[in-house]
């Protein structure tokens, strides 16, 4: 197992079980959930880093560290921080994306979101992904 991923699994454990607990708190099923403002953190480990099947030659893997906040009515922002690593370099910063958007309330037979994302790479990434700039869709 590489340094890394000896160093993260135990972390995201924790973050998973967190995550478990917080939303099977309390939530009385006879009425309908409030909605709340939500502040979220994440970090996500990629062992092999691809874009739409292409993959690098130096078989990079990615660490990405997420931080979002998604307000009650929909509207919701994330930042992500891309770090990457493979046998040339060691764990290094590559970039960040950011993103915005907004969540249609869900209904029966509908739910959905619409949303931009900017990608902020160093101009020395050396990462497939690097030549998407930005993105939107719904």
């Amino acid at each position: 197992m590489k340094p890394i991923a000896k160093t993260l699994l135990p972390a995201l454990l924790v973050i998973i079980s967190g995550t478990i607990r917080a939303q099977s708190a309390g939530t009385d099923s006879t009425s309908a959930p409030e909605q709340k403002n939500v502040l979220n953190a994440s970090i996500n480990y990629v062992n092999r880093l691809n874009y739409f099947g292409r993959t690098d030659s130096l078989k990079s893997s990615g660490l990405f560290p997420l931080v979002g906040f998604e307000s009650k009515i929909g509207l919701y922002a994330t930042g992500t921080f891309i770090f990457t690593q493979n046998n040339l370099q060691p764990l290094s910063y590559a970039g960040t994306s950011i993103e915005a958007g907004y969540k249609f309330p869900e209904h029966k037979h509908f739910s959905g979101n619409i949303y931009y994302t900017r990608f902020l790479y160093k101009n020395n990434a050396a990462i497939v992904q690097s030549a998407l700039k930005q993105q939107t869709g719904i």
